[in-house]
């Protein structure tokens, strides 16, 4: 009987028993079958169906009903349990190993040397001192902006170009320079990296030069390359100033210290001293203290290292490197009547800048020097050549006795400056003043065009030849940028759409002015600029973005801060209807509110004079509030609907004309400023109709109302207990000779 017959016969013999007791006895009688099978056919097939038994025998007693019923029975596998039964496998040798290879001969040779090695210490950063062939200039890429926040871009005063290299700072833990720094930084990476071309800080009693590290009992070793421009020699004086101790090195090798001056010259005394390597050795713990000497350096490039140590409160450290002589290094400065040079223009940190918050003045102590010509020099130049048509612009103000004259000068960039051809523009001479802030364009184009290389150098000039009472000029805010809008023109907002705003939004003259590209529509002062305080919805035109207060008038002169259309207002025919489907005369409309200090005025103002060099002649269209100088800070604290006719302009519809908002300050307190927001060029409308009854609690603003003089909204709780009223004078009591109206905007229609 074959082996599927006989499991056959038992599978089916378990049917006809008593349940339980025959499914167990089928189970050993499976197992003793396989056991017997699986030895017989040896090890190898034993392993591949030994897991297949105990899966089955593995199962529930469904699985072993269902496998005695006959399902999942299968002719091929009992035929393979038979075969394997009758052809039980034959074992194989295993193949013999090759013999491995004789091992090589070994062939006598030199025995090695030992050679030692010393780790080499990778250090944080690497300074690269060697030479270049010439300094390196600055080279910016127009559209270019200067705030005059980067005082490096610019030869100011009679000190030295000695190149555009960094500083590089070793920072010791001890006050000793001893041992292996812990930072290797340069100055442009400590602090707001304004020192990148100089040494000039101030760390307060427990602060230091960087954030987390030591503010007491620290050292500091700060070397760079200077250029010294040829082909003369050099005379410069070298100036430290510290809390606690320094030593000055010049072009530092062994053995170099040569003569020291260890009790030092009086600071500012000019004496020259033998040259030697350490040419300043004030290293001792004391409080502030400055230490002078002067050297004469040979054209080319020379090593400076100051070191430093700083023991215990406050620290300070700072290098000035002073030209007592050689004119060319002071960008063609010449004497008029001889004498020595005094070119000391400088950085000044004041309110009377244009924008926050420095600007150029000419001297920084008193007047500019008598009998003297001086520049200020861009070091480098500006690369024009992404510009179509470019424009120097930059503000001014200036006081200039009869002697005194300033000019700009731009030439073809060369490296070497004795092949730069200078080109003079004159722009004003003695006997006048502004202090105004004045907005100075030049365009740059025909210039550019006969150039080969199109860099721009840039200087300003200033000559006095003889003395006199005023010898004024800051200069602030400088740009070279693509500029013209002679041909840009602003007319009545008329737009598309099928809706008001629809139309008002795509006609480009209606600014709600909640995208900061809407600026570009207008020309400002420094001191203005987008902000949520200035806006009514949004964010609006705010006087005073940058400062708490608006900046006040310099040396006792009115000063002017303007925002102005970027454009022609253009009303010229045919006259077509506004947005909102007026056709009367046009106008300007907007909300506003103010905060001014007494002899200041706000205004709308209207000129026809070109962008250029000369002083613009503005007038007023209309007066919003102008305050006697002995009378009190008015202020709106709600935002007022305002509409400006424009007919008081002569030949306003036949001519076009600029149009600026102006505030003028002619007071030296401060107040909080002017806010405008919602502009809007249209047209006067035809009689507006509203529902009756008609109610208007001033909950919902001015719009419903024409006012006119004082009247506005106010704070103050109205007669029905809402939040707010309107009032002849929002401000303080209404005023004795003034006149003041509010009319409803509508006609209300009693048929509805």
């Amino acid at each position: 009987m074959s082996l599927k017959q006989i499991g056959k016969k038992l599978l089916q013999h378990g049917r006809s028993g008593q349940a339980m007791l025959e499914y167990a006895l089928i189970t050993v009688l499976i197992a003793i079958l396989f056991g017997v099978t699986l030895a017989a056919t040896g090890p190898a097939i034993g392993n591949v169906f030994s897991n297949t038994v105990y899966n089955l025998l593995g199962q529930n007693q469904s699985d072993i009903e269902e496998l005695a019923a006959g399902r999942g029975e299968s002719d091929s596998f009992w035929a393979t349990v038979q075969w394997v039964a009758e052809n039980p496998p034959v074992d194989a040798p295993a193949p013999t190993n090759p013999a491995l290879p004789p091992p090589p001969s070994i062939t006598p040779g030199p025995s090695p040397t030992w050679t030692p090695e010393t780790p080499t210490q990778t250090p944080t950063l690497t300074p690269t001192m060697g030479p270049t062939a010439t300094p390196r200039d600055f080279e910016h890429q127009a559209p270019w902006l200067d705030t005059i926040d980067n005082p490096e871009w610019w030869r100011v005063d009679s000190s030295v170009w000695i190149g555009g290299d960094d500083w590089l700072g070793q920072y010791f833990d001890n006050t000793t320079l001893s041992g292996t720094p812990e930072f290797e930084l340069y100055n442009g990476d400590i602090g707001d990296g304004r020192n990148r071309f100089s040494i000039n800080y101030d760390w307060p009693a427990g602060t230091g030069p960087i954030i987390g590290w030591l503010h007491d009992n620290f050292s500091i070793r700060f070397v760079r390359q200077i250029y010294i421009e040829g082909p003369d020699p050099l005379t410069v004086r070298f100036t430290t100033r510290a809390d606690d101790g320094t030593r000055l090195w010049i072009n530092p090798t062994p053995g170099c210290a040569g003569s020291i001056n260890s009790g030092g010259p009086a600071t500012g005394s000019g004496t020259t001293y033998p040259n030697g390597c350490l040419i300043i050795d004030n290293w001792r713990a004391q409080g502030i203290n400055t230490f002078s000497v002067v050297r004469t350096l040979a054209p080319g490039f020379h090593t400076l290292q100051l070191d430093y140590f700083e023991g215990t409160g406050g620290a300070t450290i700072g290098l000035a490197i002073e030209a007592l002589a050689n004119q060319s290094v002071l960008g063609d400065s010449t004497i008029p009547t001889g004498g020595q040079p005094q070119c000391v223009w400088y950085r000044a940190d004041t309110d009377r800048s244009n924008s926050l918050s420095f600007m150029w003045e000419e001297a920084n102590n008193g007047d500019f020097p008598a009998n003297m010509r001086c520049y200020l020099e861009l070091r480098g130049s500006v690369n024009v050549s992404s510009l179509t048509s470019p424009k120097l612009i930059f503000w001014d103000i200036w006081d200039l006795s009869a002697n005194t004259s300033v000019w700009v000068e731009i030439a073809e960039y060369n490296v070497d400056p004795t092949l730069r051809n200078w080109q003079r523009i004159n722009l004003r001479s003695g006997g006048s003043a502004n202090y105004n802030g004045t907005r100075n364009t030049i365009d740059l184009t025909s210039y550019v065009a006969a150039w080969s290389d199109r860099r721009v150098a840039l200087r300003f000039g200033m000559e006095n030849s003889g003395g006199g009472s005023n010898r004024r000029w800051y200069v602030d805010d400088i740009e070279i940028r693509d500029f013209d809008n002679s041909t840009r023109f602003l007319g009545v907002c008329s737009g598309t759409g099928s809706t008001v705003e629809q139309r008002q939004a795509n006609c480009g003259t209606y600014w709600n002015l909640d995208s900061t590209a809407q600026k570009n529509d207008f020309i400002f002062s420094g001191r203005w600029d987008l902000t949520a305080n200035g806006g009514q919805n949004g964010t609006g035109w705010d006087s005073n973005a940058e400062t708490t207060n608006y900046v006040r008038s310099a040396e006792g002169s009115p000063r002017v801060h303007a925002l102005e259309f970027n454009g022609w207002i253009d009303l010229r025919p045919p006259a077509i209807p506004d947005a909102e489907g007026d056709d009367g005369p046009p106008q300007l409309s907007f909300f506003h509110r103010w905060d001014i200090e007494r002899g200041d005025n706000i205004a709308l103002q209207w000129t026809r004079d070109p962008h250029d060099l000369t002083p613009d002649n503005w007038q007023n269209v209309q007066t919003f509030v102008s305050v006697a100088t002995n009378g009190t800070r008015q202020r709106q604290n709600d935002f007022v609907f305002q509409e400006v006719s424009f007919t008081s302009i002569p030949n306003f519809e036949t001519q076009p004309f600029r149009l600026r908002f102006a505030l003028t300050v002619n007071n030296s307190q401060e107040a909080t400023g002017w806010h405008i927001d919602q502009i809007y060029l249209e047209r006067v409308g035809r009689d507006r109709f509203t529902d009756y009854p008609f109610f208007d609690d001033a909950e919902e603003g001015t719009r419903n109302w024409l006012m006119e003089g004082r009247w506005g909204r106010t704070t103050a709780s109205g007669v029905f207990g809402s939040a707010n009223s309107f009032t002849d004078s929002p401000v303080g009591n209404y005023q004795n000779g003034s006149n003041a109206s509010m009319d409803l905007r509508y006609v209300i229609d009693f048929n509805n």
